[in-house]
C-alpha cells in the first residue's frame, strides 16, 4: 500500500520500501551524521539530553537492520572495530534477553542449533 503523502513510498511490515534509489544515500548520509553525533555527545556531551525512548527506536531499528541482514547471508560484525567492550555487549545483552524474557541457558541453546 502507498503512503498517501508519498506515492512513491510503500509501508510493509512496518517498514519503509521506496521506488528512490536517492534514498539509499540518504540513508547512509543520515546514519554517518547520526554516529558522528552521538559519539561526539558520549565523548564529552551531556547524554541526558538523549530521551529512554531515543535510545529504545535506535536499539529497536538497529537490532531489527542486523537481523535482516544476517538472514540475507552477512557475516559482518555488529560493532565499527573494537569501539564495544565486553561490558558494554554484557549489559547491553542482559538487558535484551531480559525483554524479551529469554535466560541465557535459552541463548545458548539457540546458538547450539544448526550446527552439525
Amino acid at each position: 500500500m502507498s503512503s498517501p503523502e508519498r506515492p512513491d513510498v510503500e509501508v510493509a511490515r512496518g517498514s519503509i520500501v521506496t521506488d528512490d534509489p536517492s534514498e539509499g544515500d540518504d540513508l547512509a548520509a543520515a546514519v554517518d551524521a547520526l554516529y558522528a553525533l552521538i559519539d561526539r555527545r558520549l565523548g564529552s556531551g551531556p547524554i541526558s539530553e538523549i530521551s529512554e525512548a531515543q535510545v529504545q527506536r535506535l536499539m529497536t531499528l538497529a537490532v531489527k537492520l542486523y537481523v535482516a541482514q544476517r538472514q540475507a547471508g552477512a557475516a559482518y560484525s555488529p560493532f565499527v572495530g573494537d569501539s564495544a567492550t565486553a561490558t558494554d555487549v554484557t549489559v547491553t545483552a542482559m538487558a535484551m534477553l531480559e525483554a524479551v524474557n529469554l535466560d541465557v541457558f535459552e541463548l545458548s541453546l539457540w546458538r547450539g542449533w544448526g550446527k552439525a
